[in-house]
């Protein structure tokens, strides 16, 4: 068999770990950048919890931190699905036959 130098890039699908993350990657995508704690009264999440979960998304690269909100002390940071979140067809519950909805 010949090289036909052309180089091989295998790319894994990359998806949420369980419900919440799957909502609240789901949410970020059709709603847009939300605050932490937007976030958690949406979704009904403890502060720890939506923590926990948010930081497992950005460290797979679902979730981006984005600057900061609109607030009274202009320091609450927004979330938004990464480019990696709102491509990835993992969410779509008629599609998949996921449980995540």
């Amino acid at each position: 068999m010949e090289d036909s130098g052309r180089e091989v890039v295998v790319m894994a699908l990359v998806r949420p770990e369980n419900p919440q993350q799957a909502r609240l990657v789901r949410l970020l995508r059709d709603d847009g950048p939300r605050s932490r704690v937007e976030l958690g009264d949406v979704l009904g999440l403890s502060r720890t919890t939506l923590t926990a979960e948010l930081d497992r998304l950005v460290a797979r690269g679902l979730v981006e931190t984005a600057g900061p909100a609109a607030s009274a002390a202009g320091a609450a940071r927004r979330c938004c699905a990464s480019p990696a979140g709102s491509a990835s067809p993992a969410w779509s519950s008629r599609r998949t036959g996921s449980p995540w909805r």
